[in-house]
């Protein structure tokens, strides 16, 4: 695999990749993953940094997990809202060539006038992270927010298109 995306929380640009085979992500915080494309559609993908301010995130490390329930890549005095990733996949008729774009209007403007078919993902770059909060998904008793689920299992429609996530 040569394709490596290293995404961190001073990124000022934004990295439309065309995803042929497969590209390493490498979070500034959290597990490295993969993502492939499975399928014979031509995607593209944008990874980057997500920000949130749901208070049940701004916590640290140590205090959602323990302190010895830790896992590795994990830093105990990070909070954990600091490993929530964005992960938009575009399909299109045609490939797209990678591009770099400055703001996200001109990324969002770019792909609304390439007619694309566009889904953002956002999630934990924490494996099996499961937020036990009182938010109930699926009946099960708890939120699953690991982007490797979110992705795989949860979402019908970018299973259908032929991606995979992975935790490396």
């Amino acid at each position: 695999m040569k394709n490596i995306l290293k995404i961190d929380n001073s990124q000022k640009e934004f990295k439309l990749i065309p995803l042929v085979n497969s590209i390493k992500v490498i979070p500034e915080k959290g597990t490295p993953f993969t993502i492939t494309n499975i399928g014979s559609n031509n995607i593209s993908i944008i990874v980057k940094k997500f920000y949130t301010n749901d208070p049940r995130f701004n916590v640290s490390i140590e205090e959602w997990f323990g302190e010895n329930e830790i896992p590795n890549n994990l830093v105990k005095s990070d909070n954990v809202s600091d490993y929530f990733v964005n992960i938009r996949i575009a399909k299109t008729e045609d490939p797209i060539q990678e591009k770099i774009f400055l703001s996200e209007k001109e990324l969002y403007g770019f792909l609304v006038n390439q007619e694309v078919y566009s889904v953002t993902y956002t999630g934990a770059a924490i494996p099996d992270f499961l937020d036990y909060s009182g938010i109930i998904s699926h009946k099960k008793g708890y939120l699953d927010l690991s982007i490797d689920n979110i992705i795989n299992i949860n979402d019908r429609d970018v299973v259908k298109d032929g991606i995979y996530l992975q935790f490396c």
